[in-house]
């Protein structure tokens, strides 16, 4: 007869294995490289940078990593693009409707 296996170690539910504090968080390296694209993926990729550097804070505020440097980058630099965008947007509209009487203007004076 054989002996009685021994029970497995009890699960600690809700826990999970502590992350390795020399490693880089990547919600920040993903809210800088959002960041970095930013020019060629427009209005979408600066508000997701701030999402990314808002979620990348709220970790490093639990959980001892490295990266507050990229997600403060993340979080101000994709403020800073959002509203850039909004302003060449409005510029861009402005000139669409007031292009007409720009025209007319200058040909009239």
């Amino acid at each position: 007869m054989q002996p009685p296996a021994t029970p497995p170690a009890p699960m600690r539910l809700g826990h999970a294995p502590s992350p390795d504090p020399n490693a880089t968080n990547a919600f920040a390296k993903v809210s800088v490289a959002l960041l970095a694209g930013t020019l060629v993926l427009g209005l979408n990729a600066s508000i997701t940078a701030v999402i990314f550097g808002h979620l990348a804070w709220a970790q490093l505020r639990r959980v001892p990593q490295r990266g507050r440097g990229l997600a403060l980058t993340g979080i101000i630099g994709g403020y800073v693009m959002t509203a850039v965008w909004f302003v060449v947007g409005f510029v861009l509209i402005a000139l669409v409707i007031l292009w007409p009487y720009l025209l007319w203007g200058l040909a009239e004076g």
